[in-house]
């Protein structure tokens, strides 16, 4: 019962008829039913590991809540004492140290399942190379790098005192098992969510034809767009030994459509069904590709995920103790300006190898992950002087001409980075980029070696005329200010109802999907 299923969506409007007749007090109760059915239809007994999650995290988030009352009640006694502020700091520490062995519990318990089951297969073959073991066959439970890190960044916020720990491990539940984040996020926060999720609502008409013109683009963006240029990805990175030159620079230009249709058009599918429900989810997505660095593009580009990477890997360790004793250190041999942004440096990798780990088990991941922190931090550095090359250069740094530069620049690094993300190993990706800089080959676009990529003529047409439609659309919406599906939803019903219809025709005419095809899961949900 994928999103892209017949199954699915008529789950979804049986749903969603039932929700709106109960009353406000049992519809998260509804919800939380609704989304275990959906849950199990696809991960079956794996659904065990959602319900471990989510009661391990309600419980560290009454304990913390509890420790964090008694350390209170602490601090009032000791300054009722008149202790001095030594005294009171030890009473602090004390009782931070409590926390921090409840969040370590949680830690090994939550993060160990995502670890085990994203490296067990890594460590079962290094096993295997010194002794006779059998394998087991291991199946990742479905979204487990999604609703690991919210429930990460709940324990965080009750530790914090953002927000206050939930008492009803139900409703902890539903904000774990949420059926339209659970295959590919977006990752959700408690204090954004549960709101949502809880709070009383009344039918909203427009919010709702909103939600299922969301939908639609999705499945435009999914079924027309990115699953059509899979075949043709899939050909030339899987046999990448084949190809060279100019079809692998092709192939990449569309993994990268491909990536993004998937990736947005799932989060549009989700965030369209989350609203039938009444329900708002934040955004994944803003206008990527119109960025003009590569720190500018992550912010753009699944900003759920750079959302948490920031508040709870980045800003806790430049801001913690072994940083700040760093950075000092550092001072005499560097100086006091390099001595300061050192420490943010270092950081900055600590991420997005993070990052690259949690994407998946290969060394490829860890690569891609080290290649856009080493971007990042060299745009960091540039910042410092580029302002002085503009102007010895005489050129403004607000001009138009400088601003697609810098945006197809972005466009060009982001798309090497993706060679290293889809290739099956690093030293693929490598071959596969050697190959693409070193053979000059642009006949290949015309005699008709496109064409044995596994797309006709047609099918390229097709796919083609769609990636034109799906970044005019974000063009327009960049120019309006505004989501194009509110632009198309102010205009006159009959222009509405057009727009609306040959929508619908268009994915059922030309979206890749019939009894002959073997579906094509959505990219992120591997991971």
């Amino acid at each position: 019962m994928f999103f892209t299923s017949l199954s699915f969506l008529l789950y979804l409007v049986a749903g969603v008829l039932v929700y709106w007749l109960l009353p406000h007090k049992v519809r998260w109760w509804f919800l939380l039913a609704f989304s275990i059915v959906y849950y199990y239809s696809i991960g079956k007994k794996l659904i065990v590991f959602v319900a471990l999650a989510a009661g391990v995290t309600w419980a560290a988030g009454l304990a913390l809540e509890k420790l964090l009352a008694g350390e209170k009640a602490a601090l009032a006694k000791a300054k009722a004492d008149g202790a001095d502020r030594a005294a009171r700091s030890a009473v602090k520490a004390k009782w931070l140290v409590r926390r921090r062995l409840v969040i370590a519990g949680f830690v090994a318990i939550v993060l160990g399942m995502l670890l085990f089951f994203k490296f067990y297969n890594m460590f079962a073959q290094l096993m295997q190379a010194y002794f006779t073991l059998p394998l087991w066959k291991r199946a990742m439970p479905l979204g487990i790098s999604f609703y690991t890190l919210m429930l990460v960044s709940y324990v965080m916020d009750v530790h914090t005192g953002r927000i206050k720990a939930e008492h009803n491990p139900f409703k902890v539940a539903l904000f774990t098992i949420w059926f339209p984040q659970v295959i590919q996020g977006p990752i959700g926060r408690w204090g954004q969510l549960a709101p949502e999720l809880f709070g009383e609502k009344k039918f909203d008409y427009d919010r709702f034809v909103l939600g299922w013109q969301r939908m639609l683009w999705g499945y435009f963006r999914k079924l027309v767009v990115a699953d059509r240029f899979s075949i043709l990805v899939n050909t030339v990175f899987d046999n990448h030994t084949e190809y060279s030159g100019f079809v692998v620079l092709f192939a990449t230009f569309f993994y990268v459509v491909q990536l993004y249709c998937d990736f947005a058009g799932g989060i549009d599918i989700a965030l369209g069904a989350a609203e039938l429900f009444g329900v708002k989810m934040a955004e994944n997505f803003n206008l990527p590709f119109a960025s003009q660095s590569v720190s500018e593009f992550w912010r753009r580009w699944h900003i759920t995920l750079g959302s948490f990477l920031r508040d709870h890997i980045f800003y806790p360790l430049t801001l913690s103790k072994p940083f700040a004793k760093l950075g000092k250190a550092l001072q005499k041999p560097f100086g006091r300006n390099i001595a300061k942004m050192l420490p943010g440096y270092l950081a900055m990798f600590i991420l997005w190898f993070c990052s690259g780990v949690w994407h998946g088990e290969g060394w490829h991941y860890v690569a891609y992950g080290m290649y856009h922190g080493t971007l990042i931090v060299m745009g960091m550095c540039a910042e410092q002087v580029s302002p002085k090359v503009y102007a010895k250069l005489g050129i403004a740094a607000d001009s138009k001409s400088l601003a697609l530069f810098r945006t197809l620049r972005t466009c060009v690094l982001v798309g090497i980075g993706e060679i290293i993300f889809r290739a099956e190993t690093t030293a693929a990706a490598m071959q596969m980029l050697r190959s693409a800089v070193t053979v000059w080959n642009p006949w290949v676009l015309f005699d008709g070696t496109l064409l044995t990529l596994g797309l006709d003529g047609a099918d390229l047409t097709v796919g083609l005329l769609a990636t034109i439609v799906v970044f005019a659309a974000s063009s327009l919406s960049k120019r309006c200010e505004s989501p194009l599906r509110e632009v198309i939803y102010r205009q006159e019903l009959p222009i509405r109802w057009f727009i609306l219809l040959l929508g619908i025709a268009v994915v059922c005419i030309f979206g890749v999907y019939g009894p002959a095809y073997d579906a094509t899961p959505f990219v992120y949900y591997q991971f």
